[in-house]
């Protein structure tokens, strides 16, 4: 993993180059944060608004879906580990409050993957 030092120098790179206009570089290196950490959701954004600039919309959707399912994974997996009396009682919760459906699948999303969600549906249309 990077250093926090190191990944901070990193992101200031990487917004030095958006602000100066260099998007080939900006990209480069907000892909090379995403390698290191694939739940920087303020990589993730900017990768996104720099390929909406470009007009490079398959890569801006390759993009959210990638981001989309990095994070649904890692909620997934993280939902129960608080303690087995919370994972027991979570889905029964889930279902009263009409959170999930009958397969215990959630229907609500939470941020940023609602967003990410959101705008990947409008731009779907547009395609």
């Amino acid at each position: 993993l990077l250093s926090r030092k190191r990944e901070d120098k990193i992101k200031e790179q990487a917004a030095e180059a958006e602000a100066g206009k260099d998007a080939a570089l900006a990209i480069q290196l907000y892909k090379q944060i995403l390698a290191r950490d694939a739940l920087n959701v303020a990589a993730y954004n900017s990768l996104i608004k720099l390929y909406r600039r470009g007009k490079d919309y398959k890569k801006e959707l390759a993009i959210k879906n990638k981001a989309i399912k990095n994070y649904e994974t890692w909620s997934y997996k993280h939902q129960h580990l608080h303690n087995k009396k919370v994972g027991d009682i979570s889905p029964k919760l889930n279902k009263a409050l009409r959170l999930t459906n009958k397969k215990g699948k959630a229907v609500y999303s939470p941020e940023p993957i609602a967003g990410w969600k959101k705008r990947k549906m409008v731009m779907e249309k547009r395609l």
